[in-house]
């Protein structure tokens, strides 16, 4: 592939070469993407509306100047199609601005250091062998299976209350190959799929012409290995009950996280669970993280948890080989039985702690724990199977999110519910958590399929 991919031209580079020799910048760090992308859209009467085909090459370089212990970068993205000009302009203005980006110095990773070694990487895991899939027409074919599917279990789903009908489906495939070279020598490429599923299922009171609109969204590691059938089944169903759901009262007790719920509690969308936030180098580096290497982070009182950063998982969209600077991937233990026992830690910030860079993220990977979700489940409690969203303050640990799909469980019975808002703080209501033996893996995230907490509160519409 480093034949293949080739975005940055000879000139754009010798430009950077020249600069570097005339004292202009220190190092660089050329980033070379190009994106390939399906998109298949279906209108409501299951036909194929329309199929899309994109490709995107860019270019993006970081510069770094040192001078005095302080560092000076920044950074400028072009597309392929930019000019030599174009380029050179850039590069003029990103030395101009970096001045207002000085930070204490720190070294890029180079070739030959620990940092950016890949002989403990299986990279036969990580050789891309779907990358014949954009050629021709297999997203549509996958589509119109899935398609097929969807008919079928409408018509099986509808009862003598409901109707359901498909509002629209929405499916992208996509690949990224990825290289990466800096001025330090390293030459690093990788390249993922990863597919993306949305559509809305309507369920229509037959008495009232009531409608009630289930949304869903899924991230997909592989569009071909995807158990869409089963997935299929059980969103009809929330559908139907999201569409008989009463709405939530306010609560104290347990509360049980299924499915997405889990995910979205260990992996928010729009920044990180504060329980792995503040074992981020930076911020311990900045003074924020109030978490000390070998030391506690939480008193159980029920399960211990176990973390690690896993960017190395086979087949997982979020698995990667190497981070932004060139440090290669490692699984990394973060967390073990509520200690923690490594920072999550770039190159900058881990020269800043005297600590060893950590690589990338990849997937926060949970071990599992020894309870059965139908015990978990004998408990009068509250489960929540999704939220509109859940985006916990990232430094005090303070959440509050908006219940999209639940259950009132008790002696065995299950009454749907929505609306009414999870609350809490992460850090204490993890004293108090129970881990399911089964498992879920997703992109970004592999761990319990369940999760209890004895002490969880959900906000209804009365204040008793």
């Amino acid at each position: 592939m480093k034949q293949e991919l080739k975005i940055l031209s000879d000139e754009e580079f010798h430009l950077l070469e020249k600069a570097k020799q005339e004292g202009k910048i220190d190092e660089f760090i050329i980033e070379e993407a190009e994106l390939f992308r399906d998109n298949v859209y279906c209108q409501q009467n299951f036909h194929i509306e329309s199929l899309l085909k994109a490709v995107r090459k860019e270019k993006t370089v970081s510069i770094f100047m040192y001078k005095n212990d302080k560092v000076r970068q920044a950074s400028f993205s072009l597309p392929e199609a930019a000019t030599k000009e174009d380029f050179e302009r850039e590069l003029s203005d990103a030395i101009e601005t970096a001045v207002f980006n000085e930070n204490p110095t720190f070294s890029l990773p180079k070739k030959g250091d620990e940092a950016s070694d890949e002989s403990h990487i299986p990279r036969e895991f990580f050789l891309n062998t779907k990358e014949e899939g954009f050629e021709g027409r297999r997203i549509n074919l996958k589509v119109q299976e899935w398609i097929q599917i969807m008919k079928k279990k409408i018509e099986e789903a509808e009862d003598e209350e409901l109707s359901l009908k498909l509002n629209y489906v929405e499916v992208f495939n996509k690949l990224v190959k990825h290289r990466l070279r800096t001025s330090t020598q390293l030459d690093k490429v990788d390249s993922k799929c990863s597919g993306y599923l949305e559509f809305v299922v309507t369920a229509i009171d037959k008495k009232t012409k009531k409608e009630t609109e289930h949304i869903v969204y899924e991230h997909l590691s592989d569009i071909d290995t995807f158990a869409f059938e089963p997935y299929f089944e059980e969103q009809l169903q929330f559908a139907k009950d999201s569409a008989r759901a009463k709405a939530a009262k306010t609560f104290s007790g347990k509360i049980l996280l299924l499915n997405h719920a889990v995910s979205d509690f260990f992996v928010p969308d729009l920044r990180p669970n504060p329980f792995i936030g503040h074992a981020s180098a930076r911020m311990k580096y900045e003074k924020i993280s109030k978490y000390e290497l070998g030391q506690e982070i939480i008193s159980a009182k029920a399960d211990k948890v176990t973390i690690y950063a896993n960017p190395l998982l086979k087949g997982n969209a979020a698995s990667t080989l190497y981070d932004d600077t060139g440090v290669s991937a490692r699984r990394l233990l973060i967390v073990e039985n509520n200690i923690l026992k490594n920072f999550l830690a770039s190159k900058q910030f881990a020269d800043y702690l005297e600590v060893k860079p950590s690589g990338p993220m990849g997937t926060l990977e949970v071990e599992r724990g020894k309870n059965n979700i139908k015990d978990l489940e004998k408990n009068e409690c509250y489960s929540i199977v999704s939220f509109s969203s859940f985006v916990p303050d990232n430094i005090s640990g303070d959440f509050s999110a908006e219940i999209r799909l639940g259950y009132y469980i008790r002696d065995g019975v299950k009454t749907p519910f929505k609306g009414g808002l999870f609350t809490g703080n992460i850090f204490k209501i993890l004293e108090s958590v129970h881990l399911s033996a089964e498992s879920q893996e997703i992109p970004g995230y592999l761990g319990p399929k369940a999760i209890l907490f004895d002490e969880g509160q959900i906000v209804g519409d009365d204040e008793e």
